[in-house]
């Protein structure tokens, strides 16, 4: 039986960050990776503003597209929003997580692809290990601490007997890596929305390089609508003319979830980071950056732990407090609600309207609404008086 300070379930983002800094504190730390290879699945949007790279110390060649421009389009309007003040990149998703296991590595981390989790071990009441199957052996690891990484699938964290059970809302994407594309405005991403691209979701084409970029569909599931995903992806490509030279290298799928009534991600000895923690952003998916401020909060609070060799859910729950700090700063709720009105109801006239309205923000206010989630100041007064009753409803939940 092995034993480690912390273990860390998944090799994701905020898996790795978490494991990154753990490291660097000289604590002894596992990561179990259920794939045979970090960086898969390599599903992600991975757009993300110049603030993650600055604050997690990330070099810029795992993020090879830099972009000023904010391109929405929906069936009859559309305007690019050019940002003076603001700038972001584009991950190599893949790329990222392979230098993060890299760094965690080279700071003392150990990291075990291939493994997976059969059950977890309890003692007293306590969760003190985890019955694993790897490639070459089976057998128990052991840690004072085990944290939940695996996006939503939250293996551990769906187990009533860990954290409260909460109700997930979830969306699907499936995307193309494209070869052979020429895209009509450099430094750019592209957003797609209304029921004539896909309905109860958006598209968007994120560039890699001069000819490669993600192209891609994603929408919330809404129980009494039924929508074949395979034909709306190919659909959504047919509908933009400048895709239709390009050739696919590379096919990815996903789920998101995500829980608005998820408040409690700690118990004795355990913490759910990441998506497997709903630290993801429903407005467009976002997670990566969320999910790595949440692994950082994870960090602060396990220091405290080790310092005082307490792993009480006491002791823990300072992770809450940090969370949800980061929550109410970010306007998590009115994020919600807004995700609520543009995906509930696509219909194009109203998103013809929505995307009118936007187009008198400049690119910086544009990028403040989508990547800062400051809605109440630079919302345009139509939309405002659109989205009132919805952010009342959500507000008061």
């Amino acid at each position: 039986m092995k034993e480690y300070d912390v273990i860390i379930i998944g090799a994701g983002p905020a898996g790795l960050q978490c494991a990154r800094e753990l490291a660097k504190e000289n604590i002894k730390v596992l990561v179990v990776e259920k794939q045979k290879e970090i960086g898969e699945p390599n599903f992600s949007t991975a757009g993300t503003p110049e603030e993650t790279l600055k604050v997690f110390d990330l070099p810029q060649e795992i993020a090879p597209y830099k972009w000023n421009k904010i391109y929405l389009k929906s069936a009859n309007q559309e305007f690019t929003g050019i940002m003076k003040e603001n700038t972001g990149y584009v991950f190599d998703f893949r790329k990222l997580r392979q230098w993060l296991a890299e760094d965690a590595a080279k700071n003392g981390a150990e990291i075990s692809v291939g493994t997976t989790i059969k059950e977890p071990i309890f003692e007293d009441g306590k969760i003190v290990g985890l019955n694993y199957q790897g490639i070459y052996s089976e057998g128990q690891f052991k840690a004072k601490v085990v944290i939940d990484a695996t996006g939503s699938g939250a293996v551990l964290a769906r187990r009533p007997e860990l954290l409260k059970p909460v109700t997930r809302e979830s969306a699907i994407g499936l995307e193309l890596e494209m070869t052979n594309l020429t895209f009509p405005q450099e430094d750019c991403l592209y957003f797609y929305l209304g029921d004539y691209y896909i309905p109860n979701g958006y598209g968007w084409v994120f560039p890699l390089s001069p000819n490669l970029g993600k192209v891609g569909i994603g929408r919330y599931l809404i129980a009494d609508k039924k929508f074949d995903l395979k034909q709306g992806l190919k659909d959504f490509i047919s509908k933009i003319p400048w895709l239709k030279d390009g050739q696919s290298v590379e096919f990815h799928s996903g789920t998101l979830t995500f829980s608005l009534d998820f408040d409690d991600f700690v118990n004795d000895g355990f913490m759910a980071i990441g998506t497997a923690g709903s630290h993801v952003n429903p407005l467009g998916g976002e997670g990566i950056r969320h999910g790595m401020y949440a692994a950082h909060f994870a960090t602060e609070v396990l220091k405290e732990a080790f310092a005082k060799n307490d792993f009480s859910k006491k002791k823990l729950n300072k992770f809450n407090h940090l969370w949800h700090d980061y929550y109410s700063k970010n306007n998590w709720k009115e994020c919600v609600a807004l995700s609520n009105y543009v995906y509930s109801d696509t219909n194009d006239p109203k998103i013809d309207q929505y995307i009118k309205d936007l187009s008198s923000l400049s690119g910086d206010d544009l990028f403040d609404l989508l990547f800062n989630y400051k809605f109440l100041s630079k919302l345009p007064e139509i939309s405002l008086n659109i989205l009132k009753d919805t952010l009342n409803k959500k507000l008061n939940r």
